[in-house]
């Protein structure tokens, strides 16, 4: 044989054995493998879509696809996954084989951050499905599976006499004793995981007297939430500025300032990791410096500036458009009513004329940003 021929003899038998290495292996039985994976999610869909991505993700590392139970032909499913998001503590992870048998089932824990919660999830999944797969790898090779042999029963020694001596005897246990309950976890714990401290600022504009424009204010709160599954309570605490404005006539003018301070109890109707809706109801006080001027009369005849408090009640309705988990921002429109119905007179020579009046009823209008600076995010 010439070396053309031998060349051609050996790449011929390198092409063959290529061929072979890269052609599927079929078992005796004609068994293929399953590489479909059942995802169920029940829960929120703004939480579920997140979760299912990281879910296919880390699949898809195993060459494994992830559809919805209702779209998966059966000879092709390895697992069957349902999750349940809806728990006040965690979220139900339930792994099934393709014969039905639960390989998981595991609660993950609810905690501060949503994204650790859905990679813990997610690895938990995984995890199953590799132990999946090596069972359906033995199923397509045709390989029985490992038996596990029994150990050999324990058969004690003959105690010694000194053994005997030294021994003590176990109390007989009471039949009639019920064993003991597993004590649940303390409320208190609960609910101080369960709280959250929103800061905010705000700005906007709102009404104060019949003769005064629109009265721009700016703030800040900070609120307190009991973040659980239903309706969740709070409380706020307001702070804000009015800056100063003018009332009056060509005689006789006030420049005021206004400082409101408002405790709010707080419920959130509507609540999900995008959108709010919450209603305040409270009250406080408004502090309000009056000092009046005039471009035609003395000081002396004017007086000296004033500053009073009085009762106010407040209610408020609140939108929140979360930005992040723990970023929002916020739409909120506030009604004031001052039951006092105090003003401010300017008395020349007997002649009385109004030089602050403000409404009884005042409304105003705020946007604002806010941020969870402790506990569980939106």
């Amino acid at each position: 044989m010439g070396p053309r021929a031998a060349l051609r003899l050996l790449l011929r038998l390198t092409l063959c054995g290529a061929a072979i290495a890269i052609a599927p292996v079929a078992s005796a039985d004609g068994a293929t493998p399953r590489r479909v994976v059942a995802v169920k999610i029940d829960g929120a869909s703004e939480d579920a879509r997140p979760l299912e991505a990281t879910i296919r993700e880390l699949l898809a590392r195993l060459q494994l696809n992830v559809t919805t139970p209702d779209k998966v032909p059966p000879a092709s499913l390895l697992e069957s996954v349902t999750i349940d998001l809806t728990g006040t503590y965690g979220a139900r992870v339930v792994v099934r084989s393709a014969n039905g048998t639960t390989v998981l089932d595991r609660t993950v824990p609810r905690g501060d951050s949503p994204a650790i919660q859905r990679e813990q999830i997610a690895h938990a999944v995984r995890g199953a499905a590799e132990a999946e797969l090596l069972i359906d790898d033995d199923r397509v090779a045709g390989r029985a599976p490992p038996v596990i042999e029994p150990l050999p029963a324990f058969e004690p020694r003959p105690a010694s006499a000194t053994e005997d001596a030294m021994r003590v005897e176990a109390p007989p246990a009471n039949a009639d004793t019920p064993p003991t309950p597993l004590l649940p976890r303390p409320a208190r714990a609960r609910v101080a995981r369960a709280l959250a401290l929103d800061v905010s600022t705000f700005a906007g504009g709102g009404l104060f007297a019949p003769d005064a424009s629109v009265v721009a204010r700016v703030g800040g709160a900070a609120a307190l939430w009991l973040r659980k599954d239903g309706v969740r309570p709070g409380v706020s605490v307001l702070a804000l500025y009015a800056f100063p404005f003018e009332t009056g006539d060509d005689v006789v003018s006030a420049r005021t300032n206004v400082l409101s301070l408002r405790v709010l109890p707080s419920v959130a109707l509507v609540h999900n990791a995008r959108f709010s809706l919450e209603v305040e109801a409270g009250g406080g006080l408004d502090v309000v410096s009056v000092d009046p001027t005039s471009a035609e009369l003395p000081s002396s005849a004017l007086g000296a500036a004033t500053t009073r408090a009085s009762g106010v009640f407040s209610g408020a309705v609140t939108g929140r458009l979360g930005l992040a988990s723990d970023v929002a921002l916020t739409l909120t429109a506030m009604l004031d009513v001052d039951p006092t119905s105090r003003r401010w007179v300017f008395d020349d020579r007997g002649l009385s004329r109004d030089v602050l009046a403000p409404w009884t009823a005042r409304p105003m209008l705020l946007a604002g940003l806010s941020f969870t600076a402790m506990g569980p995010a939106r």
